[in-house]
């Protein structure tokens, strides 16, 4: 009887721990968030992108495409903050746009990071005559944002959209197909992004695609 109470007790204790493990987990990322800020694209920049997105169908074993309502213009990755520090991160995005006028830029092109040779992200471009307006700003973000010890990622900033993350090295036959992929889109046109204000947003990971929210808006004026 008291063998089987102490197996009784270690299956308890076992699950406790898990539970209460769970619910630490939990707790600690209601406290602390994973920040960014971004500039949302309007539907018909979204919509654009569906026909890129849908000829990665074949390389669905090897590329993680993003989901096409997530996807953003990343200004800046702040990492995980405590979610307390949200009033004074908005403050100083607030600073970066007063001052700030609106500018248009272009969705255009097609590329792969780090190199078409090894490839670890699919990208959209941006360009047009503004976009030294969108590198401008993005630097006013960061530099807002070192003030509060806030240390956005050093790489120097290349705008883009992600439309996908390469899992694995691809085979031959799976970078044959990257390359036609490269070769289909690298020279289209995808529209007019208007950037009038920036977002601070949110991102959830989870088992399937991250979940991002919309935190505030502070517009360029």
């Amino acid at each position: 009887m008291s063998s089987g109470c102490r197996t009784g007790g270690s299956r308890w204790s076992e699950t406790a721990a898990f539970s209460f493990g769970s619910v630490a987990a939990r707790v600690a990322e209601a406290d602390r968030w994973r920040l960014f800020v971004a500039i949302e694209l309007p539907d018909a920049i979204s919509e654009a992108l569906e026909a890129p997105l849908r000829s990665l169908d074949p390389l669905d074993s090897v590329v993680r495409r993003s989901q096409r309502s997530g996807i953003h213009l990343t200004l800046a990755f702040l990492g995980v903050v405590d979610r307390t520090r949200v009033p004074e991160i908005a403050s100083r995005l607030r600073s970066a746009t007063t001052g700030a006028a609106p500018f248009t830029v272009e969705v255009t092109g097609a590329g792969m990071f780090p190199s078409v040779s090894r490839p670890q992200v699919l990208w959209i471009g941006i360009g047009g005559d503004d976009r030294p307006k969108l590198v401008e700003l993005a630097g006013r973000v960061a530099n807002e944002l070192r003030q509060v010890g806030l240390e956005p990622e050093k790489r120097a900033f290349h705008p883009h959209l992600t439309l996908g993350r390469v899992r694995r090295p691809p085979r031959p036959t799976e970078q044959q197909v990257l390359r036609e992929w490269l070769a289909e889109w690298r020279d289209r046109a995808y529209g007019r992004l208007p950037v009038s204000a920036i977002s601070l947003m949110r991102s959830q990971l989870s088992t399937g695609p991250p979940t991002y929210t919309q935190l505030q808006t502070f517009r360029l004026n």
